[in-house]
This record gives structure tokens, sequence and C-alpha cells, in this order.
């Protein structure tokens, strides 16, 4: 029985130890998220808002059925 007990508390300790590596992982994240947004605001407002066109052309929609 002592050693279910202890198996139980190391695998309780292994889930603590990931869930906190999850959490610090979600926090890098959300810095990295933030600092992205502050860049994007400041380049709208050095740049003005920017407009992307697509260089491919459409391909022609056939109306053909067989």
């Amino acid at each position: 029985m002592h050693s279910k007990n202890d198996a139980a508390e190391q695998l309780l300790e292994s889930l603590i130890k990931m869930v906190g590596k999850a959490n610090q992982n979600m926090e890098s994240l959300q810095i990295r998220v933030n600092q992205l947004e502050w860049l994007m605001k400041v380049e709208l407002k050095e740049r003005g808002p920017t407009t992307i066109y697509s260089t491919l052309t459409p391909s022609p929609v056939s109306s053909e059925t067989h």
C-alpha cells in the first residue's frame, strides 16, 4: 500500500510540474502576442492602413454542365 501512495504522489507532483510549465509557456506566448500587437499599432500609426492585393489572377469559372 505504501508503494501505491508513493506512485500516486509522484504522479501528482509530475502533473503539477507539467501544468506549471504549460502556464509558463502560455505566459510567454501572451507576452509575445502583446509585443506583436504593440508593434502592429506603432506601424499602423507610422505608415497608415495597408491594403494587400493578391498577385494571383482568378481562374475562370466554367458554366458548362456535363
